[in-house]
């Protein structure tokens, strides 16, 4: 994969869509998402969960200009983090407690990823890459929550 990486990198679009391209979509679906919080007259909690999701989406993207390929493990397991949600939450009692379970689940499958990476010839463990793991799937399960608790009545089913 890294070799795909870097050949896609080579080209505009690739460029673009890990550079000004998460700027263009970031800024929109943040965008959309403070819409959707005033929309559905969400309370100062869930607005400062808004806040502190997007800051934390912005730091953590801004922070990789020297390994603009490493941002993908951010959205990556922000999917993960969303998927391993999906096959929790019928199973742990409550809300926050599912995100919190699939928060730990999606960090740990970073990490076992990366193990296994420590035995693959060619690859290597790279420790911030289990941090960057964990801080998508953090970030994606915090997303997710602002969106459930931004749902308004009558739109659309929720994620």
């Amino acid at each position: 994969m890294p070799r795909v990486g870097k050949l896609a990198l080579a080209t505009t679009l690739g460029a673009w869509s890990v550079g000004w391209g998460l700027v263009v979509v970031g800024g929109a679906a943040a965008l959309g998402l403070a819409w959707r919080a005033h929309r559905a007259g969400a309370p100062a909690t869930v607005r400062v969960l808004l806040a502190a999701t997007l800051v934390g989406w912005a730091l953590a993207l801004g922070r990789l200009p020297g390994r603009p390929i490493e941002r993908v493990h951010l959205v990556e397991y922000a999917v993960i983090g969303w998927l391993a949600w999906r096959a929790v939450r019928l199973q742990v009692a409550g809300e926050a407690r599912a995100l919190v379970v699939a928060m730990a689940l999606g960090a740990a499958l970073g990490w076992a990823e990366e193990l296994v990476q420590a035995v693959t010839p060619g690859r290597f463990y790279d420790l911030r890459d289990v941090a960057m793991n964990g801080l998508g799937a953090t970030l994606g399960l915090a997303t997710l929550a602002v969106l459930r608790a931004t749902r308004v009545s009558g739109g659309s089913p929720s994620p």
